[in-house]
């Protein structure tokens, strides 16, 4: 995957919005609603705190404080924040955990 042409542009899925479907994206995004379906992005996927996304995920980099249940998810690099919650299937590079984390599923790392 590349990195995003702007590094500045992001989308928002806000606090209250369900989006039920497909998203492909170049830019960074960050979701404080729900998402259930598939998620692609060559950039960073942000789950905020009350961010709650569902489906099969590709992104470069996955930062989780929020909820992610997930069939599968593949990045690059992910973040577990402790007010995080994930359930699926991982297929990283490099992860972190902080305390308080709660994830359940498989880990696969990859070259």
């Amino acid at each position: 995957m590349n990195t995003p042409n702007n590094p500045n542009e992001s989308s928002q899925i806000g606090t209250g919005t369900i989006i039920k479907g497909k998203i492909i994206t170049k830019e960074d995004i960050r979701v404080d609603g729900q998402v259930d379906g598939t998620l692609e992005t060559n950039g960073r996927l942000i789950v905020g705190n009350k961010g709650n996304v569902t489906g099969v995920l590709k992104t470069k980099e996955t930062i989780v404080s929020g909820k992610l249940d997930v069939g599968q998810l593949e990045t690059d690099k992910i973040t577990f924040k402790s007010t995080s919650h994930f359930k699926g299937e991982i297929h990283y590079k490099q992860m972190t955990v902080e305390p308080g984390a709660v994830i359940e599923g498989s880990l696969n790392t990859r070259k």
